[in-house]
């Protein structure tokens, strides 16, 4: 046998326990990476079945390049022509509310919400068959035109089946009939992936075929649009011989703004949506986590076996053994504890997988195997973390010197001085990172990269070389606390980490790579968060009355009770697109780079004025003054930061706005004020102010009258005032309906009462927007009283939002927990270094229980020095990673205005985890010290040195 191998072998017998403990943890690493990893494989297999079930009976579509542009008659006809395409099925897509006529079955149940944000697509087709299979029913006759066929979620939304009438309602609400002849099956997840805008979130439009849909004959458009069907999707089959890359050179060559949208372009959408790119970010995130952890669980491994074999290692050079020879030892050991530990995670992960397989055979209907994938990354962290582990091993190891075999060398103690030097050096690392982020001028592409591959690794290299310092530190400020807290002499406590400096730093640093980015993860969430949340800045409520009350009514509003009357508006709202398109949303839109905006009018001198505003702006160009002044001439707009800084816009310019009734007669505005309008976004997602749009750049404010002139609203339609204490939604949500007298079953065409028993039951509304019912918000009504609460709002935030974020940190805290084993062996190492120093305390006096307390104060110093260190990272990561998606201009959160945030309420769990976690590592090394006789530790320590 080798005689590396055999001397591997004999130290691996001596060590068992700390061998054992090593690739406990090793496995519970690679099995935490299969597990992810397996959960993308899994979704990656479906990408050929989702695809192949949304394309349906066709092979190929084609669809013009431009939202809202339509195929050209011309380019139809070369279609239908060609003697290589076996049919052409020409559609028009567009988007109206949908309504169940009359009231539902008295054996339904609640309506199912599963509408979308923005409603059904209503699909106008020639086609003699379905696109997707038939399950209830049969599909439209081509002499029909009053005939509708309705995917499976519409059927369910709306408590529809064959037989049943619905009406198609445009925005005019003018309410056309058609009778449900059938219904298809539904592609769930594709469409939704398919709605991503260009800066990668949902809320885009579909330009490919719509599953959430209700069909209906070609000819039948006219009657709903009022003008000729704009074709804008044309559904192919093709003949065998025919070439995707031949077919769309014929499609250029006709029309110029048309192109195909091939399988290939489905599937690629699907791999790009939220759950394939949130599962491969995370199977990314952890990949990079254990490889990590795996190299400083190794880590800390080698470097105790190296410190406790160091008069070994120096008779073994003392014979003949050379640095090589050395160097091959340690990395031998490196080596086999990342093959075991993959093995052994490769077979605990699997097993894993096939208990939850036979537990939820609904998740796994296909059963649970091992890619090819989740192998090769298991397999590279063990290796990747285990060479990474043993570089700085090997380096102390081959140093040791032959004359260490007659006596080990004094090792130099560092002082503040030299941990200073190294302190200062790993803040220089520590900066590179946020400088690269916050450096402006930089491109997209090159501030990604540097990010990524060098002020990511500093950031990690420095907080490692900065754990020295810590530990130093933390030790003369904590160890006297500590001392007294576990009633010991201060003396005994305060050398217990410095006394082998770097296996302290380094498992203080393997702690911090769960908790630090536990921290990141929490800082950062709630960071963001605070752009998005509404801020105290408008009234309280809001209130959407459908469809509006004359004037003259607009008292019986204000004199609601719970109404506070001298703080109330009635306010005139339309979402405006923009003239010229000067955030550039075509270009590269974002979660405020829209090309449209919610217009408020308001009362400006109640609205802005006076010592106590209703809305207390907080003006970034103008003053308040100036801005009420000039709103009560006219043609003024208050306008949200994002277009200063976005666009460029300054008071003094100007800015068009398009009326939705009369586009071609755009209105101009002169620019009084420019504000921050914190979370205006959701404030406008919530209340029904967005009118015409699933997104927009924000609010704008104007003069009431300016605006009901200019956009033709001549009724009152919202509300926004503040209410009494104690005043919830519900509450003016029954106080209103005696102002707006309860509309008939909007469905019944006579607008007569159903039967007894149902006259109350609204029949349920697809609309081409926002769902019916309470919102994610807060918001109150599915009828012509809509009633939203911001401070509802913002605790629906909150609620909704810190789930996420605890979600999100669950991978860090299994992180610590993995790692969390290896001080286990820090702990027992350090007991079995101080054997000789603990037998003389016992012999001088110390109690059992004495010694467990010291044993144990090593740990609660650990996780002291383990938490400060993780703040400290997590604080300047989740900073970076706030700065990164702020001002990076292709990620959807850019110009969203965020503050960096330290959640104390959601972090204190991962700190006391930490504590307890370092607690029971210490327990037993702790009691075995205790119960270990003076003369049993004397002797083993004087064996030892």
């Amino acid at each position: 046998m080798n005689l590396i191998l055999r001397l591997f072998l004999a130290h691996a017998r001596q060590q068992k326990v700390r061998l054992a403990l090593t690739l406990t943890a090793m496995i519970a690493a690679i099995g935490v990476v299969l597990w992810v990893v397996s959960a993308y494989e899994k979704i990656a297999a479906k990408f050929d079945d989702q695809t192949a079930n949304f394309v349906g009976n066709y092979e190929v579509f084609v669809i013009p390049k431009e939202l809202d542009d339509q195929l050209s008659p011309e380019l139809l006809t070369a279609l239908e022509g060609d003697r290589m395409i076996a049919a052409v099925n020409p559609v028009a897509q567009f988007r109206m509310s949908i309504r169940r006529v009359g009231p539902p079955p008295e054996d339904a149940g609640p309506p199912v919400r599963g509408m979308g944000r923005m409603g059904p697509t209503v699909v106008g087709t020639t086609a003699v068959e379905p696109r997707y299979p038939l399950t209830d029913g049969r599909w439209l006759q081509s002499e029909a035109s009053d005939e509708v066929v309705v995917s499976s979620g519409v059927a369910a939304a709306l408590m529809i089946r064959p037989g049943d009438a619905i009406e198609i309602v445009d925005k005019e609400k003018r309410a056309v009939p058609f009778q449900v002849v059938g219904v298809v099956e539904q592609v769930d997840d594709v469409e939704f992936a398919m709605m991503r805008t260009k800066g990668g979130a949902p809320g885009g439009t579909n330009r490919g075929p719509a599953s959430l849909a209700a069909y209906v004959p070609l000819n039948a458009v006219e009657r709903l649009t009022g003008s000729a069907p704009e074709i804008n999707l044309a559904e192919l089959r093709l003949d065998a011989a025919l070439k995707m890359d031949e077919l769309d050179q014929r499609v250029a060559a006709v029309a110029e703004n048309a192109e195909l949208l091939r399988p290939a372009d489905i599937q690629a959408k699907i791999a790009g949506g939220f759950e394939a790119e949130g599962a491969r970010k995370q199977a990314y995130f952890v990949t990079a986590l254990s490889i990590l952890a795996s190299a400083f669980i190794i880590f800390t491994t080698l470097s105790m076996g190296v410190n406790e074999r160091a008069r070994q290692l120096a008779v073994l050079r003392a014979v003949g053994l050379r640095r090589a020879q050395v160097a091959s030892l340690v990395l031998t050991e490196a080596l086999a504890l990342a093959l075991f530990g993959w093995l052994g995670g490769l077979f605990g992960g699997w097993l894993l997988l096939q208990l939850l397989a036979k537990a939820t055979p609904q998740l796994f209907p296909d059963g649970v195997t091992l890619g090819g994938t989740s192998v090769l990354l298991t397999a590279g962290c063990s290796l990747f973390g285990a060479l990474l582990a043993a570089i700085f091993p090997i380096w102390k190891a081959t140093r040791i010197s032959p004359l260490e075999a007659m006596a080990p060398l004094p090792a130099a103690s560092g002082g503040l001085r030299s941990y200073g030097a190294i302190g200062l050096a790993s803040l220089l690392l520590i900066a590179i990172n946020p400088v690269l982020v916050y450096l402006p001028g930089l491109p997209e592409t090159v501030r990604f990269a540097l990010v990524l591959f060098v002020g990511a690794p500093a950031t990690i290299v420095g907080f490692i070389l900065l754990a020295p310092l810590f530990v130093f530190v933390v030790e003369k400020i904590f160890s006297p606390l500590i001392a007294a807290l576990m009633r010991l002499q201060s003396n005994l406590v305060q050398t217990q980490l410095s006394a082998n400096m770097w296996r302290s730093a380094g498992i203080a640093a393997s702690l911090m790579l769960g908790l630090g980015l536990y921290t990141a993860t929490q800082v950062w969430g709630w960071s963001m968060l605070s752009g998005f949340l509404p801020g105290r800045w408008t009234p309280d409520m809001i209130v959407k009355l459908e469809p509006g009350l004359p004037a003259d009514s607009v008292e019986k509003v204000r004199q609601v009770e719970g109404v506070l009357p001298d703080q109330f508006l009635s306010v005139a709202v339309e979402q405006t697109k923009l003239v010229g398109d000067p955030l550039k949303s075509r270009q590269q839109d974002s979660a405020v780079r829209q090309e449209n905006v919610c217009l408020i009018g308001l009362d400006a001198a109640a609205g802005l004025g006076g010592e106590s505003p209703l809305f207390p702006l907080d003006f970034v160009q103008g003053t308040r003054e100036e801005a009420i002044a000039k709103l009560k001439q006219g043609r003024y707009c208050i306008l949200p930061e994002t277009f200063h800084t976005l666009a460029g816009l300054n008071v003094g310019d100007k800015i068009g706005f398009i009326p939705p009734n009369d586009p071609d007669h755009p209105v101009e505005y002169e620019i009084a004020g420019i504000a921050a309008m914190p979370g205006s976004n959701w404030i406008s997602k919530t209340t029904g102010l967005r009118r015409n749009s699933v997104r927009t750049a924000g609010l704008a404010f104007a003069a009431e009258q300016q605006v009901r002139d200019d956009f033709n609203l001549p009724l009152r339609q919202f509300f926004w005032f503040n209410v009494a204490s104690g005043v919830t939604a519900e509450h003016l949500q029954e106080r209103l309906q005696g102002i707006v007298a309860p509309a008939a079953p909007r469905g019944r065409a006579d607008g007569e009462r159903g039967s007894a028993g149902q006259a109350n039951r609204r029949p349920p509304v697809a609309a081409a927007g926002a769902p019916a019912g309470r919102g994610r918000g807060g918001g109150r009504g599915d009828g012509p009283i809509q009633v939203t609460s911001l401070r509802d709002v913002r605790d629906s935030m909150r609620s909704r939002a810190g789930a996420a974020i605890n979600a999100m940190g669950w991978l860090p805290l299994i992180t610590l927990l993995v790692v969390s084993l290896g001080i286990v062996n820090t702990i027992a190492a350090s007991v079995r270094a101080r054997r000789w120093e603990f037998g003389v305390l016992r012999a001088v006096g110390l109690k059992r229980f004495g010694l467990s307390r010291l044993v144990l104060s090593e740990a609660l110093l650990i996780g002291a020095v383990a938490s400060l260190l993780s703040l400290a990272f997590g604080v300047v990561v989740g900073w970076s990673c706030l700065g990164l998606v702020r001002y990076v201009s292709n990620a959807w959160f850019e110009g969203v205005a965020t503050s960096l945030i330290i959640p104390w309420s959601s972090l204190w769990f991962g700190y006391a985890l930490t504590f307890v976690l370092c607690t029971l590592a210490a327990l037993w090394p702790a009691i075995s010290a205790g119960r270990t006789d003076p003369l049993t530790l004397l002797q083993a320590g004087r064996a030892a040195t």
